[in-house]
């Protein structure tokens, strides 16, 4: 295991942290209302999962795993999306959707770390 794979895990990990301590109060907690349709809170509730995500690719990281570099593409994939997001608000919308840069800092690193595979 190498310095980069520990730095993208812990990157992920931190990915995973800050969407559950900071976004859980920002978007889970509002979509709980039970005054809100299912339509309105289901697919924040939904989304959610990307949590398993984060865990299972910090594990990925970790440890090198072969599954590192396809993950590592679709952290860079959710990093344009993001961005793309973003730019319908002109070049402000990167700083007010910053998340894109964490996304594709791991995904690049996890693409570019050695490991098995």
């Amino acid at each position: 295991m190498t310095v980069l794979n520990k730095v993208t895990s812990a990157l992920a990990v931190l990915t995973g942290g800050v969407h559950l301590f900071v976004g859980t109060f920002d978007t889970l907690y509002p979509a709980l209302d039970p005054k809100l349709p299912l339509a309105l809170s289901g697919p924040v509730i939904a989304t959610w999962y990307i949590l398993v995500f984060f865990i299972w690719s910090g594990w990925a990281f970790w440890h090198g795993t072969a599954q590192r570099k396809s993950l590592g593409l679709v952290w860079i994939a959710a990093a344009v999306i993001f961005v793309l997001i973003a730019l319908t608000e002109g070049t402000r919308g990167l700083f007010i959707l910053p998340q894109w840069s964490l996304l594709a800092l791991t995904g690049g690193l996890a693409v570019f770390a050695k490991g098995r595979g």
